[in-house]
């Protein structure tokens, strides 16, 4: 039994539409029968042979006219029908699904093949998953909570002092070194007397207690003064790449040693880091604008607290493993994705989490489920509320998505036209617009505000 077509070889333009029935074998889960006609089963052959026609070579034949009867000498009649079913089964899939009027979710299983042969009609069965229908409870007064939004004096002193920090000049210090001091050094690092010379320099300016090249070398610094020769061993960490897990030496010169002299709190320092005039100021810009950060955070958490409580209260739905196994694969291709760009290979991630390809989808069983209950029930909600998408809501989305991107609205429109993706543009609309109106209609009770460490500048 196959696991799902493989994409077309050729796109076959049928004479007659083909003959579907449709049977449920299951909640979610219907089989096909497709019947097509011999005059179309002779239209798939005659492209299937013309394909092979160009790619087999056969002395005394040019590329494109070698007959049917050599092709099948060569090949085998069986090679030339599963070739043909090959390029075939994708479109007759295809249509039949649109024929039936489905909702398929999933590859479909491809089970017994009849007939596929000169002078005989073609019928193949396919089962496969459909889109299930959740049921909706009571999704009204659903029980949420958002953080107070509070901004401290201690939050505007630290946003202070990372500017103060920013702007800061490094004097010479004759003193032992403490954390955050800088200094300047030639660094010789090497591995069995050999020297490595990407992690070898002169003059480098490091700070310490920032493991800017290895912690060791941060804590070999703390307390030494100009002059000072330092010997260590490390093992490199996995920032090194290739070299991750080597055991190396270093020998370090401390040429020089400094201090960061942070400027005056006061009004020249607000000219200094901003447009402002004065501190005062600098301070009340920088409240507004964290007010901002948490305002926005904490509409997020509550959007996500009422998401929660819907998914957990309101919606129940038996989802088709098949479904499932295509939202795992998309989250997988996700994080290959992220890591790539970040120059990571997924295989080497999987290696260092010691995991292989089955116990990585595991991973994302339980959040693959909860994607598409949420959607799911979203989707419910736009469709009992009777929620549609307006030009200027498009417009705007379109709009969102080249700031997002760093396109031209007009090279998004573009691309979703030659996608034929609006239906997926407008799902996004209208789910958001859904989860608005659960929020609206929420239980909310105001929680602690956001800690500190929740917006920064």
């Amino acid at each position: 039994m196959v696991r799902g077509p493989q994409p077309p070889f050729a796109q076959v333009t049928f004479l007659q539409p083909v003959k579907t029935s449709a049977e449920e074998i299951g909640k979610n889960k219907v089989r096909l029968r497709v019947e097509i006609p011999t005059q179309d089963v002779e239209k798939i052959l005659v492209q299937t042979y013309k394909r092979l026609a160009q790619q087999v070579k056969v002395p005394g034949f040019r590329p494109g006219k070698v007959p049917r009867s050599v092709i099948d000498q060569r090949l085998g009649k069986d090679y030339v029908r599963n070739e043909a079913l090959r390029d075939s089964l994708p479109d007759l899939f295809a249509e039949a699904v649109q024929e039936s009027d489905l909702d398929v979710v999933a590859p479909p299983e491809i089970g017994e093949v009849e007939g596929f042969e000169d002078g005989k009609d073609f019928t193949f069965e396919a089962t496969v998953e459909t889109r299930p229908t959740p049921e909706l409870k009571n999704y009204t007064g659903l029980p949420a909570s958002k953080p107070r939004v509070e901004v401290t004096d201690a939050e505007v002193d630290e946003q202070i002092e990372r500017l103060r920090v920013r702007f800061a000049t490094l004097e010479p210090t004759e003193r032992p070194l403490q954390k955050e001091d800088f200094a300047s050094i030639d660094l010789t690092t090497y591995r069995h007397d050999q020297t490595i010379d990407e992690l070898t320099a002169k003059d480098l300016l490091i700070e310490v207690g920032a493991e800017m090249v290895v912690p060791e070398l941060d804590a070999e610094l703390e307390g030494k003064r100009k002059g000072d020769i330092l010997k260590l061993t490390s093992t490199l960490s996995e920032r090194f790449g290739d070299r991750a897990g080597w055991q190396v030496g270093m020998q370090v010169l401390v040429k020089d040693t400094k201090s960061r002299k942070l400027p005056a709190l006061d009004d020249e320092l607000a000219k200094t880091v901003s447009e402002f005039d004065t501190l005062q100021e600098l301070r009340d810009d920088i409240r507004n604008r964290l007010t901002e950060i948490k305002e926005t955070q904490s509409t997020n958490a509550l959007r996500e607290s009422v998401l929660e409580a819907f998914v957990e209260q309101a919606v129940d739905v038996d989802l088709p493993h098949g479904m499932i196994d295509v939202e795992v694969d998309n989250l997988v291709t996700g994080l290959a994705q992220l890591l790539a760009a970040q120059g990571i290979p997924i295989d080497r991630y999987m290696e260092a989490q010691n995991l292989d390809a089955d116990a990585l989808r595991a991973r994302f069983h339980e959040q693959a489920e909860r994607n598409l209950k949420t959607r799911l029930g979203l989707d419910a909600v736009v469709s009992a509320e009777s929620l549609e998408v307006s030009d200027e809501e498009r417009e705007h989305e379109v709009e969102h998505m080249a700031e997002r991107t760093g396109r031209t609205t007009e090279e998004i429109t573009e691309l979703i036209d030659e996608r034929e993706d609006w239906k997926s543009v407008d799902g996004d609309i209208l789910r958001a617009k859904a989860l608005d109106l659960l929020v609206e209609r929420a239980d909310v009770k105001d929680t602690d505000p956001l800690t500190e460490g929740d917006a920064s500048e």
